[in-house]
C-alpha cells in the first residue's frame, strides 16, 4: 500500500485525568480551558488538552519503537531530551563530513576573500583566481572595505546528516542553531496534532466535559510526628488538584512522504527501507498513544479510557488525507464524502476506515502499518 499521508479523527472518552494542568495559583492547580465555536456557531468554553501534550505522548512511545527497528538516534533523542540532535552539536561538528567541509574549506575561502578584499577585490569575485586584477579606484577600495563576505553554511548537507543520524529528529523535527557561523536550520515535524478539545454541551445543556477540584494533604513529616506536634498545620501542605472527565475531539495528520526527505534539495537522504521502518514505527506509536495516553500525574490519576470512535484516512497522492473535526457530529459522514470527491480526482488513491471501538481503531492502524509502502527511492 503506497502511502503519502495518513490522518486520524476520533472522539475519545477520558475520565478522571489530569493531562492538561495549566499551572498553579497558590495551592490550587488550574486546568486548561479554551474558547471554541461549536457546530451551531455558538461560542463555548470547554476543557482541552494541548496538541503539545499528545505529541509528547507519541514521542515517548516512538523512541523505543525506533530502537527496536534499528534506526539511529542521537544521544539526546535516545534519552528523550527535547533538544534531540542539538545535544550532539559538538560531536556533529567533529564527525559530520558536511560540517568538516564547511569549517575547513569554506572558512579557508573566507580568509582568502578577506585578503583579496584588502587589495580591492569585490566579494563576488573568485579569490582563488590567479589572473592579475586591475588596480581598484579609491571609490572601489572604500566600497570594498565596507563589504564583508557573507558565509552561507551548507544547510542542505547539514540537514541530510541530521536525517541520517537521528530518526527521531527526522520524524518529529527540531531547530538547529549555532551562533557561529550563524546557522538556523529548522526541520519541520512529520507529525501534526491539533488541540484535543472537549465537546461542548448538548442541546439540553448537559455538559460533555467537566472538571472538579479535589482536596489533598501532603504531610511534610511522618503522620505520627505530624499528629503529635504543636503546630500540625505548619507541617502539612494543603492543596487542591483537578480531575477532568469528558468526550474529547482528536485530530492528527502524518505526512509520511516527508520521512527522510531533505526539505531543501527535495531528495531523500535515507534509504527507502529505512524510511518504511520509520513510517511503520510512527504509525505504531500513534496507536500506542491511543492505548496509553501518557502525561502529567499518571502515578495517581491514570486516565480511564472509556470509549474511542473515529475514522482513519490515507492518501497515495500529493492530495492530503482529509480531516474533519470530531466537534462536528457528522464528521465521519463528511470524511467519507470528501474521500469520494478526492477519488474522483485521483481514482482509488484515498481510503477511509471507520471504527467504533478502541480495539477496532488499533486494528485499523496496525493493518495500515503492516502494508505500508512509501513512494520514491
Amino acid at each position: 500500500m503506497i502511502l503519502n499521508s495518513l490522518s486520524l479523527c476520533a472522539r475519545v472518552t477520558l475520565d478522571m485525568h489530569s493531562l492538561n494542568n495549566e499551572g498553579t495559583e497558590g495551592n490550587q492547580q488550574q486546568t486548561r480551558m479554551v474558547h471554541i465555536i461549536d457546530q451551531k456557531g455558538q461560542r463555548a468554553v470547554v476543557n482541552a488538552v494541548s496538541g503539545d501534550m499528545f505529541k509528547h505522548m507519541l514521542v515517548e512511545h516512538l523512541i523505543p519503537l525506533l530502537q527496536e527497528s534499528k534506526q539511529p538516534l542521537s544521544s539526546g533523542a535516545a534519552v528523550g531530551d527535547a533538544d534531540r540532535i542539538n545535544r550532539d552539536l559538538l560531536g556533529l561538528m567533529q564527525t559530520t563530513k558536511a560540517l568538516k567541509c564547511f569549517c575547513k574549506e569554506e572558512l579557508s575561502w573566507l580568509d582568502q576573500a578577506v585578503k583579496s578584499l584588502s587589495k580591492g577585490a569585490t566579494e563576488t569575485e573568485d579569490p582563488g583566481s590567479s589572473d592579475e586584477e586591475p588596480e581598484a579606484t579609491d571609490e572601489e577600495k572604500e566600497e570594498g572595505k565596507q563589504k564583508k563576505p557573507k558565509v552561507v553554511p551548507p544547510s542542505q548537507h547539514i540537514l541530510a546528516s541530521m536525517l541520517s543520524m537521528c530518526a527521531l529528529t527526522d520524524i518529529t523535527g527540531t531547530l538547529m542553531t549555532m551562533k557561529k557561523p550563524g546557522l538556523s536550520l529548522g526541520r519541520k515535524s512529520v507529525v501534526e496534532f491539533g488541540w484535543v478539545v472537549g465537546l461542548p454541551a448538548q442541546g439540553d445543556g448537559t455538559p460533555l466535559t467537566t472538571t472538579e477540584q479535589y482536596f489533598h494533604v501532603k504531610y511534610a513529616e511522618g503522620r505520627a510526628a505530624a499528629t503529635g506536634g504543636e503546630s500540625v498545620a505548619g507541617r502539612q501542605a494543603i492543596f487542591h488538584r483537578p480531575a477532568s472527565s469528558g468526550v474529547y475531539a482528536l485530530i492528527c495528520n502524518l505526512d509520511l512522504y516527508r520521512v527522510g526527505l531533505n526539505d531543501i534539495t527535495r531528495k531523500y537522504a535515507v534509504s527507502k527501507s529505512d524510511r518504511e521502518k520509520r513510517a511503520k514505527a510512527l504509525i505504531h506509536a500513534l496507536a500506542a498513544t491511543l492505548v496509553k495516553p501518557t502525561g502529567a500525574q499518571r502515578n495517581t490519576q491514570n486516565p480511564h479510557i472509556v470509549a474511542c470512535e473515529g475514522i482513519v484516512a490515507t492518501s497515495a497522492t500529493s492530495l492530503p488525507s482529509p480531516t474533519v473535526s470530531p466537534l462536528n457530529d457528522n464528521y465521519r459522514d463528511q470524511m467519507d464524502q470528501v474521500v469520494g470527491v478526492l477519488n474522483g480526482i485521483a481514482p482509488n488513491a484515498t481510503t477511509a476506515v471507520r471504527f467504533d471501538t478502541l480495539a477496532d481503531g488499533i486494528r485499523a492502524l496496525a493493518e495500515i502499518a503492516r502494508q505500508v509502502e512509501l513512494s520514491g527511492e
